[in-house]
C-alpha cells in the first residue's frame, strides 16, 4: 500500500486558497469554460552527440481553478525509441479562489499571450545545459503554443511575469529579460519532494472521469518510479481511455512516438 507522509497529505487535502487579486471584479467571462494553461521548463542535455530535451518543471491550471506545480526528479525512458516521461515527485497542489483564476486568465490575455510568436527569444533550446520554456494556452476556442529560450522581451517577458506571480514563493520560470523580483501569491504551498504523496494525488485526480491523458501519463511515470507495477498498468489503460474520450487540446497531447507498446517497455519488473 502506498502511504503519503502526513505533511504532504495535509497540504493536498487542505487545498490552499491563493492569489487574492482582483477582488473588485464582478462576475465576467473569465476564465472561460475551456481555459487551460500549461507551462514547462525543458533542460537540454547532450547524449551520444545529440541534444535531448527533458521536462524539469511544470505549472498547470484548469478552468475550475485547480492548480498544480511539479518538479521532476528525473525521467523514465524507453530504451528502444528514447521516449521519456518526467517523474514529478516534487509537487504543490492548490485550489485558486475564483477571483484568482479569473485574474490569471484575464491578465494573460491583456498582456498579449495571443500575440506571441511560435518562437520567442532564441527559440527552442538545442545547446547542452541550456533551458527553454514551452507555454500552452487555450481560451475561447483559441490555442497558443510558444517556445521560449534566451533573452525575451515585450509581451513574452510580461506573460512570464504574470505566470511567476502565481507560483509558490522562490519558484519561477526565469529567462533573461524576465523580472526576478515578482511578488508571489499568498498561501500557495511550497512543492514537497515526496514520491508516494505525489503518486497518491495523481491517483485521485486520474480517477476523475474528466481526467486527461497528461494526468494519466504523469501517474504512470510516478508508479513506475515507485515500482508499483499494477498501478502503472492501470494508468496505461486510463491513458488510452482518456485519449479516446477527449479531443486534442493543450496539455493533453502525449509525446511523439508514445504508444501502449512504448509504455509497456517502461514498466518496472515488480
Amino acid at each position: 500500500m502506498v502511504r503519503a507522509p502526513l505533511l504532504l497529505a495535509l497540504f493536498i487535502s487542505s487545498l490552499s486558497t491563493a492569489c487574492l487579486t482582483d477582488r473588485s471584479q464582478h462576475v465576467t467571462v473569465w476564465p472561460p469554460a475551456d481555459f487551460s494553461l500549461v507551462v514547462e521548463e525543458h533542460q537540454v542535455e547532450l547524449r551520444d552527440g545529440a541534444a535531448r530535451s527533458f521536462v524539469r518543471r511544470r505549472f498547470r491550471v484548469w478552468a475550475n481553478g485547480r492548480a498544480v506545480y511539479g518538479k521532476a526528479s528525473g525521467a523514465i525512458e524507453d530504451p528502444i525509441t528514447g521516449a521519456t516521461l518526467p517523474v514529478f515527485s516534487g509537487l504543490a497542489a492548490w485550489q485558486m479562489l475564483p477571483e484568482s483564476s479569473r485574474g490569471l486568465a484575464r491578465k494573460l490575455h491583456l498582456k498579449g499571450v495571443l500575440s506571441l510568436a511560435a518562437f520567442e527569444g532564441a527559440g527552442p533550446s538545442t545547446t547542452g545545459g541550456t533551458s527553454g520554456i514551452r507555454l500552452q494556452y487555450h481560451a475561447f476556442g483559441t490555442d497558443k503554443v510558444v517556445a521560449m529560450s534566451g533573452q525575451v522581451t515585450g509581451n513574452a517577458a510580461r506573460v512570464l511575469q504574470v505566470i511567476n506571480a502565481h507560483l509558490p514563493a522562490g519558484e519561477g520560470f526565469l529567462l533573461p529579460g524576465v523580472p526576478a523580483d515578482h511578488l508571489p501569491c499568498v498561501e500557495v504551498p511550497a512543492p514537497a519532494e515526496d514520491l508516494n504523496g505525489s503518486l497518491l494525488w495523481h491517483m485521485a485526480l486520474a480517477a476523475d472521469p474528466a481526467n486527461d491523458p497528461m494526468v494519466c501519463l504523469d501517474l504512470f511515470a510516478l508508479a513506475c518510479r515507485a515500482k508499483q507495477r499494477p498501478a502503472a498498468v492501470e494508468a496505461i489503460g486510463r491513458w488510452q481511455a482518456a485519449q479516446a474520450a477527449v479531443a486534442i487540446e493543450p496539455g493533453t497531447v502525449p509525446p511523439a512516438r508514445l504508444t501502449r507498446d512504448v509504455l509497456e517497455r517502461m514498466l518496472p519488473d515488480s
